[in-house]
């Protein structure tokens, strides 16, 4: 699907906002920011690999804090009542 090892943010967000029950461009993009750790606007293989394994092999705290950036949508450093039930919804 991608030749080159490189995901743009617009192709990040288009095919996370059809394939998943959240639509909206903003949280998609929100996560994207999240995963491009060197911030060029894409990720890449090893961004991504990162990520997975971060997932699959991290503690349980790096779980709930990866988790609290998620919901977290204005980077604030708290979560509202807004941004859960905007994640939620």
């Amino acid at each position: 699907h991608y030749p080159n090892q490189l995901i743009t943010k617009a192709e990040f967000i288009e095919t996370n906002s059809k394939r998943h029950a959240v639509k909206d461009p903003h949280f998609w993009g929100h996560v994207f920011d999240l995963f491009d750790h060197n911030q060029n606007e894409e990720i890449s293989f090893g961004e991504w690999i990162v990520v997975l394994s971060f997932l699959t092999k991290g503690s349980v705290s790096d779980k709930l804090d990866l988790l609290f950036q998620v919901l977290d949508v204005n980077m604030d450093g708290s979560i509202t009542k807004d941004e859960l039930v905007y994640v939620i919804s």
